[in-house]
């Protein structure tokens, strides 16, 4: 159990931001609310560049490996929003010390790490997966005592239907809560594509927060499965059999 679960919150946020609204306030608040958890990336994890993270619309924070020792710093900055950290050696003492200095979540960015990392209390854990690894070993993914799955992007610029594939794949056979390291260069314009292939966060580089918000501010509600059925059936079709079921007139003469 991890009574810390502020990652979660913000999808149960995300989730909800597509509700009708009722009245004036509701529909404001819809308005400003982000329908897939976004996460800042840093390169440093100092103060200026997490509130300046947070400003451009950041809902949690992702300070780089070897931050360690500037967690208080960081606690302090990002105030109530999750706050998270890369780790790629050491144990459970390591990532206890990590969740006692203030970390909320901890994206394990190697499955070499001690195992017992996975028994540390009050902190949520993300597990970066690899498209290389086999579908038997991303299926064993869903087994851990894990509360996401990280899917990075190996380049930046436009996504090719293969790497939505190869997304769509991860998330199905993990079968955790998928997020997704976007690289820069990156458009803002893939967040459609990368929600509608399973993502339901997306990590970016502090540069691209802004424009990734604004992006995810104006994505369109999902449609529901079996939604606008008839669209999608080839021209024809529908008129076709609606015109062998009408039943025949009898003819009276």
């Amino acid at each position: 159990m991890h009574p810390v679960s502020k990652l979660a919150d913000l999808l149960k946020q995300a989730t909800q931001a597509y509700a009708r609204p009722m009245g004036f306030a509701p529909a404001q608040a819809r308005k400003q609310a982000l329908s897939m958890a976004l996460i800042a990336e840093l390169s440093a994890g100092d103060a200026a560049s997490i509130q300046a993270a947070l400003a451009a619309g950041a809902e949690a924070i992702l300070l780089p490996k070897g931050s360690e020792a500037g967690m208080a710093e960081a606690r302090a900055a990002a105030g109530k929003a999750p706050l998270g950290l890369v780790l790629t050696t050491g144990g459970k003492d390591d990532a206890a010390k990590l969740v006692t200095a203030g970390a909320d979540f901890l994206l394990l960015e190697d499955t070499a790490i001690a195992g017992e990392v996975l028994t540390v209390d009050d902190v949520e854990r993300l597990l970066q997966l690899d498209s290389a690894w086999p579908d038997s070993l991303i299926r064993g993914v869903e087994g851990l005592p894990l509360e996401g799955a990280v899917y990075r992007l190996s380049a930046g610029g436009a996504l090719t239907v293969h790497e939505l594939m190869q997304l769509r794949r991860a998330a199905s056979l993990a079968g955790k809560t998928m997020y997704v390291a976007v690289p820069a260069g990156t458009p803002a314009s893939a967040a459609r594509v990368l929600r509608d292939a399973g993502a339901l966060g997306l990590i970016v580089a502090a540069a691209a927060v802004a424009e990734f918000a604004e992006a995810i501010r104006a994505l369109p509600q999902p449609k529901r499965k079996g939604e606008n059925l008839e669209a999608s059936l080839p021209t024809g079709f529908m008129s076709s059999h609606k015109e062998e079921a009408e039943p025949e007139e009898d003819d009276d003469d």
